[in-house]
């Protein structure tokens, strides 16, 4: 399939090591088309940095919700390099994944908000097909969704007519998901998907 494109739903700063996340890797050696979106503006402005001058990448600084509009998003402060979870302001260190915290979850947030300085902030908001019906890039049908919003994935991908844009490979985070982890599971079958765990937090779907 040339161009291969997909879509990251809370790309966070592109993969923070390599172990973590290889959309970046495999969109470097094989060219892929990606549309990379991110809430975070703290986070945002260095995922921007770091690929603005990657070909066939795009960038969207919002949210993916059941309607367009702005929520609260209760996001990790910029005190920590998002590379490395260091304080920039001389504060205790920290490691990587504290930066991978922000969510739209307010129940997640607020048990956050004990160990974690989080900023509660409006950011705009699309429904997933707003988001693809955008001009500013030319992701119109993702062969590939990966979805990680700490705690909101069900409610993102409700939002996907999986009937429409039929994916190859939908990933999306399910071990903060509770009783909507079936409902999760449900909803990609009835699309004709299968899916199988990736790992402890992760879900694979495919068709």
């Amino acid at each position: 399939i040339k161009p291969f494109t997909f879509v990251q739903i809370g790309a966070h700063v592109g993969g923070v090591n390599a172990s973590h996340d290889d959309t970046m890797p495999l969109t470097k050696k094989y060219g892929w088309h990606g549309l990379l979106v991110e809430p975070n503006p703290f986070l945002f402005k260095e995922l921007h940095r770091k690929y603005r001058d990657w070909p066939n990448l795009y960038f969207a600084q919002l949210g993916i919700g059941a309607t367009d509009g702005n929520m609260t998003f209760y996001a990790v402060s910029d005190e920590l390099d998002p590379e490395t979870g260091k304080s920039l302001t001389g504060g205790r260190d920290r490691q990587w994944f504290v930066t991978q915290l922000s969510t739209f979850d307010e129940a997640i947030a607020r048990k956050r908000m004990r160990s974690v300085k989080m900023i509660p902030m409006p950011v705009e908001v699309n429904t997933f097909p707003t988001l693809i019906a955008k001009p500013s890039h030319t992701i119109k049908m993702p062969h590939y969704i990966l979805i990680d919003t700490e705690g909101y994935d069900w409610k993102v991908l409700s939002t996907i007519d999986m009937t429409k844009f039929r994916p190859f490979l939908l990933i999306y985070e399910h071990n903060k998901l509770g009783s909507f982890k079936k409902t999760a599971v449900d909803f990609t079958a009835k699309a004709g998907y299968r899916s199988a765990h990736q790992d402890h937090q992760n879900t694979v779907a495919w068709r």
